[in-house]
């Protein structure tokens, strides 16, 4: 996969998983200096049979951040069933690809368990 370089996004196609994040998380959870953490429903790329409009939107969103075309790879990068994300302080947006949805929940589970207080995660005090 493509490396972003110096900057936000470890890997190119993370931009394209954040866009997906500003369409919105299945569960977002912020935590005063430790930024905020998403878990994102997967695959973020229109699938085979998805309508010809949300296609080329792709497409054009793929083009406009210099992956045209996609590498094998990154098509299953992208094809991942779930994503947990997250944003720190200073801007950098890391993702971390799960193969399946139950996988993502146990590592969202995880996270919630160290960013929130106890008394909003459910915990005994």
């Amino acid at each position: 996969m493509r490396n972003y370089g110096p900057g936000k996004f470890d890997l190119k196609v993370d931009e394209i998983v954040y866009m997906a994040s500003l369409d919105g998380c299945a569960d977002v959870v912020s935590n005063e200096g430790l930024g905020w953490w998403g878990l994102v429903d997967g695959p973020v790329m229109p699938s085979p049979d998805a309508p010809a409009r949300a296609k080329a939107e792709f497409q054009r969103m793929v083009a406009e951040i210099g992956l045209d075309p996609l590498e094998d790879d990154e098509v299953s990068y992208l094809s991942s069933a779930a994503f947990v994300v997250s944003e720190d302080e200073q801007g950098f947006f890391s993702v971390e690809a799960y193969s399946s949805r139950e996988e993502a929940e146990a590592r969202w589970a995880e996270v919630c368990s160290w960013m929130l207080p106890p008394d909003e995660d459910g915990s005994e005090d």
